[in-house]
């Protein structure tokens, strides 16, 4: 980590299996930050991924290293609250996947508790962090990649008037069949968040991000259909990059410039 310092709580996720519950809440701060500073906040899952290598098995984000050049640019700045994930892939999966899983190989997913989960963030998380920091309410956002983006955008369209902005990389809506999808977007109604910022990220360099590329356009021309436009969607697709957390980290810096513009 070359920018900011790290801190870490220890807390207990509900609907987790009992070996999978004991987690960690991880809060990045930047250089020389005063605890009376109003200030924005990205919560991400696979918060063990958003900062440091020496906590990740899977590859980092350097995100910390993102926010110093924005700030430096003359952007506001930022703490970052990431939220570890279980260290099993299929634990993983349940944890972030807001719904039943109705497609294929996904169905094996199920039960599934990423509802439950993002009650748990909004109704402990969140209000944890507006007890300690000076909150800029209109720029607090989720960012999460793969079954992390999907999470992502259910929590931030479950509960826009807390996050204003969504970072959805690589997002798992494929495990869902059509009608399905189509029944859950509706049941958001995402016509009452056309005032927050969303970014949508494909790669297309692998199998699995050209599978899921499907699903996630399926999603962002549903948006573009209640209303949503340039101003507040963009879609960056990039064919020559993998599922993988270095394409998801090259992105991270544009993204944030465009929800922040």
């Amino acid at each position: 980590m070359h920018y900011g310092k790290l801190f870490d709580r220890v807390i207990y996720i509900p609907g987790a299996k009992k070996r999978f519950a004991r987690r960690y809440c991880r809060i990045w701060v930047p250089d020389n930050f005063d605890p009376n500073e109003k200030i924005g906040v990205l919560y991400m899952s696979d918060g063990q991924n958003a900062v440091d290598h020496n906590l990740t098995a899977y590859g980092e984000w350097d995100m910390e290293d993102h926010f110093h050049v924005l700030e430096e640019k003359g952007y506001p700045r930022f703490i970052i609250v990431g939220i570890d994930c279980p260290h099993n892939g299929l634990a993983r999966a349940r944890e972030l996947t807001p719904y039943p899983s109705t497609r294929g190989r996904w169905k094996r997913m199920n039960p599934v508790y990423g509802d439950q989960f993002s009650d748990y963030i909004v109704n402990e998380i969140v209000p944890m962090v507006s007890e300690l920091f000076n909150v800029d309410y209109d720029r607090v956002g989720f960012c999460g990649s793969s079954m992390g983006g999907l999470f992502s955008f259910h929590i931030c369209a479950k509960y826009p008037e807390i996050f204003r902005f969504c970072l959805t990389f690589s997002p798992c809506f494929e495990c869902f069949k059509d009608p399905d999808l189509y029944e859950h977007l509706d049941n958001y109604h995402l016509e009452n968040a056309l005032n927050n910022r969303w970014v949508f990220y494909m790669g297309g360099a692998d199998p699995l991000e050209r599978t899921l590329t499907r699903g996630c356009e399926k999603v962002i021309e549903k948006m573009y259909s209640l209303g949503y436009n340039d101003d507040n969607l963009l879609y960056i697709k990039d064919e020559s990059k993998i599922h993988h957390e270095t394409a998801w980290s090259e992105v991270a810096e544009p993204a944030l410039e465009y929800v922040l513009r």
